[in-house]
């Protein structure tokens, strides 16, 4: 795990790099010392056409030969790198069966052989792990650039004065002064509308994100016009310019064929399960201490049964304890950790630990995301980094395997509601607007059985949801209405923004594979990933997510739906797995999720924060958002009238982030 940057020349002929190219290179590196405190290096190709830089977290082969960036075949590849390819020994056997020598035991050597032999698409099909790479072709003079399938690994671009400029974190371009230039509308849209700015926009206007499971080749003094800011739409499309292009999809995973109904649960159980000890086992393999973050929920335990199975010695177990009940899992991850005879750690935070930190790290991200739990996750890797250097954990499963209540609730509601005719629908959703969010407040503090966790399934939320189900028009619209923390946010905006979200190829895909779809092209990069990513490198701690493996997501995404959701129970297949190692009743209770209790926060001891973040002269002076539309929100909310805590923490980050980009680089 690492930190890459780089620049290539698109001029045509000899045009090369800008005289100060180097010292450009190592401002981009610098910005990133935290993501690989344990080497760097600069190379630049003689013509001065392509420069790297790398920032190296020691993993594999702990020796010097695993310097970076790396040459092979008489420097014809140079590769800067960031992530892991899990099966390397498999494919380095196979390689050096073919003659190839290597000087490393390191994966990056291995990746660079295996574009040398096979070329880089069929090289891109036999990886297995997380990664964003760029490779130096300096026979052909091509520059290559590729993000693994699901997005763990980042990777921004932007192109100036005849220049692309590359890197892991956008502060790594925002050190290149043309570079930083005002916000992207439409990722303000985006982050309003779901909390996270989707692929591939950035907030900085002229900077965006390669896609997951895209590769992008250029050719030295290729005429044509690069297109970076946006997902192409058909090959007729990308006639006449340069852009990223797919090399894996969703589309045609489908396990409904006839022939699949001979293939019962009682094999899924067993390929699924060998599948899991086949990754874990593979993600294991370092030359450093290692770990796993254990929340108690389905997922990491299953990780961390099979770890410790598959170890000789007590696993590292992380589990963060917090002081609000409603939040807590420690009590079931102490438990768990006893019975799988882990080395079990704990992290106690206070709510006042957390608050406290908050108004600095809103500002220090590497862009704004509202999602709230990166705090809390930063800590935790923290805690984690301070007794091993790689962590695996369990987050994948609920995309991979249908686990969100969202899906429950959209498809359940949308199955009743979408009979009923249009009048009435629109007569109902108004109904559930007469009383305010005061009223919500105090039916959802009202005894009701059940185990319905208070957090996750509080009445309001249902109700507000509901409401928006009434007025959908499909079940796609009525996910994106159930997801969304406003359904258009453009009046929080001065000026026009707004982009139409991508949704999964497949027409004939069924209703969840629709939902799980969207999460895993959409939600999974650009919210949860990059909260990961950004949480866990800012402390110098790779993390590993085997339920990400790419076998895994294709089996899970083309199981039939009743293996996925059963009788109101979601991940019903992987729960199987769950209670084969470890008894059921260590792990049966409610979903939890890694939440926060933000509404508490923003009433609280983060009202004047974010009321004095958010006041009018302020957005007045920096011209994006809408004061008057903004102080509505806040009033409504601080009323309990109808703006949400997750609308006001949205706002609340955007801005807080805005003001530390409005200071510069060395802020």
């Amino acid at each position: 795990m690492c930190g890459i940057a780089g620049m290539f020349s698109l001029g045509s002929g000899d045009r090369g790099l800008p005289e100060n190219a180097r010292q450009r290179l190592e401002a981009m590196v610098s910005s990133m010392s935290h993501r690989g405190p344990d080497d760097s290096g600069i190379w630049i190709q003689p013509a001065h056409l392509a420069g790297f830089g790398h920032n190296r977290l020691s993993i594999v082969d702990l020796s010097s030969r695993g310097h970076q960036p790396m040459s092979y075949a008489n420097n014809k590849l140079t590769i800067t790198f960031n992530g892991e390819v899990y099966n390397f020994r498999e494919l380095k056997l196979e390689l050096a069966a073919m003659g190839y020598e290597f000087r490393s035991n390191t994966d990056t050597e291995v990746v660079l052989a295996a574009v040398h032999h096979w070329g880089l698409q069929e090289a891109l099909r036999r990886f297995r792990g997380m990664f964003a790479f760029a490779i130096w072709n300096d026979e052909t003079r091509e520059l290559y650039l590729a993000r693994d399938r699901l997005g763990e690994k980042p990777l921004f671009l932007s192109q100036k004065n005849g220049v692309l400029y590359f890197g892991s974190e956008l502060r790594s371009l925002l050190t290149v002064a043309e570079l930083r230039s005002g916000l992207n509308p439409d990722a303000i849209w985006t982050l309003l509308k779901l909390g996270y700015i989707t692929e591939p926009q950035s907030i900085v206007d002229g900077i965006y994100k390669l896609p997951a499971a895209h590769v992008l080749t250029i050719r030295h003094g290729d005429r044509r016009p690069l297109e970076i800011g946006r997902h192409p739409s058909s090959e007729a499309d990308r006639a006449g310019r340069i852009a990223p292009e797919k090399y894996w999809s969703l589309a045609g995973m489908d396990d409904t064929k006839p022939e699949a109904t001979q293939y019962g649960f009682g094999a899924r159980l067993e390929t699924l399960e060998s599948l899991i000890k086949d990754t874990v086992r593979s993600q294991m393999q370092c030359d450093v201490p290692y770990g796993v973050f254990l929340s108690g929920g389905v997922d990491s335990t299953i990780i961390a049964a099979t770890m410790q199975a598959e170890s000789n010695q007590p696993v590292h177990t992380f589990t963060v304890r917090f002081d609000d009940p409603d939040f807590d899992e420690g009590e079931i991850s102490g438990k768990l950790a006893r019975h799988l005879g882990t080395n079990h750690h704990e992290l106690w935070l206070k709510q006042d630990e957390i608050v406290d930190n908050i108004p600095v790290l809103s500002g220090q991200l590497d862009e704004p995301t509202a999602n709230a739990s990166i705090f809390a996750a930063t800590l935790m890797s923290r805690l984690a980094r301070a007794s091993v250097k790689v962590c695996l954990g369990g987050d994948g499963g609920d995309e991979g395997f249908s686990g969100y209540n969202r899906y429950l609730l959209t498809q359940g509601q949308w199955k009743n509601v979408h009979r009923i005719p249009g009048p009435l629908r629109t007569a109902a959703s108004g109904l559930l607007s007469l009383p305010s969010r005061r009223m919500w407040a105090w039916l959802d503090n009202l005894p009701r059985s059940g185990s319905s966790h208070p957090v996750q399934n509080r009445l309001p939320q249902q109700i507000w949801k509901l409401k928006g189900i009434l007025q959908s028009e499909n079940i796609v619209d009525a996910y994106d209405r159930v997801v969304s923390l406003w359904r258009d946010p453009s009046d929080l905006l001065q000026g026009e923004a707004g982009i139409d979200l991508q949704w999964p190829e497949s027409d004939r895909a069924g209703a969840l594979r629709k939902l799980v779809g969207w999460d895993i092209l959409t939600y999974l990069p650009g919210d949860n990933l990059a909260k990961l990513d950004r949480a866990s490198m800012s402390t110098s701690l790779e993390m590993r997510q085997p339920l990400l493996d790419h076998p895994i997501v294709e089996f899970g995404f083309g199981l039939p739906d009743n293996l996925k959701i059963r009788n109101g129970e979601t991940k019903w297949l992987l729960k199987q797995l769950l209670y084969k190692l470890v008894p059921k009743e260590l792990v049966c209770r409610p979903k939890m999720g890694f939440t926060a209790p933000i509404e508490r926060w923003l009433k609280g001891p983060l009202k004047d924060w974010s009321m004095d973040l958010l006041n009018d002269s302020r957005l007045t002076r920096d011209g994006y958002l809408e004061p008057n539309v903004v102080r509505g929100c806040l009033n409504d909310f601080h009323a309990g009238r109808g703006c949400t805590a997750g609308q006001v923490w949205a706002l609340a980050v955007l801005h807080a982030w805005y003001e530390n980009f409005e200071r510069g680089p060395s802020a």
